[in-house]
């Protein structure tokens, strides 16, 4: 049986190949959305400061076929607690 190591392509993530354009509909609009930065592998990440206004998320998600945007919404949201937690330190060793 053949293993999928990646996210199914429904699923919007780093690995979803509209990621970058998906980060970048957030950063665009100022107080609602939040800032994504690149990062060394050429891969938007975001910068742990502003959380975005999850109404706003999910309607830029309406925007692109073919999204599961309930599961999206669900791994979004689990990728910015992540990220926040690591920017304060936390996972990290000692």
């Amino acid at each position: 049986m053949n293993k999928c190591i990646f996210p199914p392509i429904t699923l919007m993530t780093p690995f979803h190949p509209r990621w970058n354009d998906f980060c970048g509909s957030l950063s665009e609009k100022g107080k609602v959305g939040c800032d994504f930065i690149k990062n060394e592998k050429d891969i938007m990440v975001w910068d742990g400061i502003v959380y975005p206004d999850p109404f706003f998320v999910e309607s830029i998600l309406n925007t692109i076929l073919e999204i599961d945007v309930d599961k999206s919404m669900e791994y979004f949201d689990l990728y910015l607690l992540n990220n926040y937690l690591i920017n304060r330190g936390y996972g990290k060793e000692k």
